[in-house]
């Protein structure tokens, strides 16, 4: 009776610091639930047969985050879009698929790392743009 209460309440997105781990972790090894996040973003969530079993798979997709690889496509979208964009922009860009400004960020410095992107200007001045040499590489094709 238990396990049908906390399932419920995971469908329900409630708080999961009441949730007995004992149930969570034989929920977890029977396929019913599923994990995503890490420690204090841990979540949990219905597993993908609950949402294939209600027809419901397009929900399923919606709450599993985003991949790295799908974070960049965004970003580079938005850039090849407006050419150029400040860190807000891509904040508001990627809260609706459930990401922090922290995460944003992480993502933007990443990109920028491996020189896809080029930072210009510093403090509120600062923009985003691809970089010269990623647009290069691109027309060379």
């Amino acid at each position: 009776m238990n396990e049908i209460i906390i399932l419920d309440k995971i469908r329900l997105n409630q708080d999961k610091s009441q949730f007995d781990i004992k149930i969570i972790k034989s929920l977890i090894e029977k396929g019913l639930i599923e994990t995503i996040g890490k420690t204090r973003n841990l979540k949990y969530i219905l597993s993908k047969d609950y949402y294939s079993y209600t027809n419901q798979e397009g929900i399923y997709s919606s709450v599993i985050p985003l991949t790295e690889e799908q974070i960049h496509s965004f970003i580079l979208n938005h850039l090849k879009k407006f050419h150029k964009a400040k860190m807000g922009d891509f904040v508001d860009l990627l809260s609706k698929f459930g990401m922090t400004r922290e995460q944003t960020k992480k993502a933007v410095y990443k990109l920028v790392d491996k020189k896809i992107l080029e930072k210009v200007g510093e403090d509120f001045e600062t923009f985003y743009k691809i970089s010269k040499n990623r647009i290069s590489e691109r027309n060379s094709l």
